[in-house]
């Protein structure tokens, strides 16, 4: 569901600003802390995805700061755990906004991966096939290169000469593509979703070395 409103998003900017507005007014009329949590990780979804119309910008921006400082945060918020969670997101969220105004849309909303990892609180993981057909998962993030996570591999591994080493694509079995340097794996992952959702590549998950 969290994935579909926000591609909605990114297809209709018309309905950005709506996007924005019933997720605030979810996180300020909220009656339960789960549901305020969840609340605020798909407004820190929507901000690192697209962003709000000039217009309605300086509302968001004041909205995010005054959660910094423990505001928005309804009687449902009395342990300071919690607080100290609400507060975390909203920092995420307001470091995000001006970021997200300079880059403009994704052309695509996060990755399962992505968004289930953010409701369990768990790190991104990412399966890497090697050629003797064993795997390992190795953890990821959105600023991960491929040339940050080869580096990971030779250190699990224990390999020397990484340079003699890449990283395939191999969402198409038949045509392998080499993985450069500078690409970030997250939106690698990204494009792989939009391949499960046209229904092609078997192998659309995996990467392998």
């Amino acid at each position: 569901l969290a994935s579909q409103i926000i591609q909605d998003g990114i297809d209709n900017e018309v309905l950005r600003d709506e996007i924005y507005l019933q997720v605030v007014m979810e996180i300020i009329n909220n009656s339960t802390f789960s549901s305020l949590k969840r609340a605020w990780q798909l407004m820190s979804l929507l901000v690192k995805t697209f962003p709000p119309s000039a217009d309605f910008h300086p509302f968001l921006e004041v909205f995010y700061y005054h959660a910094t400082h423990g505001e928005h945060n309804t009687v449902c918020v009395e342990k300071q755990k919690e607080k100290d969670t609400i507060i975390q997101i909203a920092q995420v969220c307001l470091r995000k906004l001006d970021a997200i105004v300079e880059s403009g849309a994704k052309e695509t909303a996060p990755s399962e991966e992505e968004v289930k990892a953010l409701r369990a609180e768990q790190p991104i993981m990412l399966s890497v096939y090697f050629t003797d057909h064993s795997f390992k998962k190795f953890q990821i993030d959105e600023d991960l290169k491929a040339s940050d996570l080869l580096t990971s591999i030779s250190a699990t591994l224990k390999v020397k000469m990484i340079d003699t080493y890449a990283l395939y694509d191999v969402s198409q079995l038949s045509d392998p593509i080499v993985v450069e340097p500078e690409t970030k794996i997250l939106e690698l992952m990204n494009d792989w979703q939009k391949v499960v959702k046209l229904g092609k590549g078997r192998f659309a998950k995996k990467c392998a070395p």
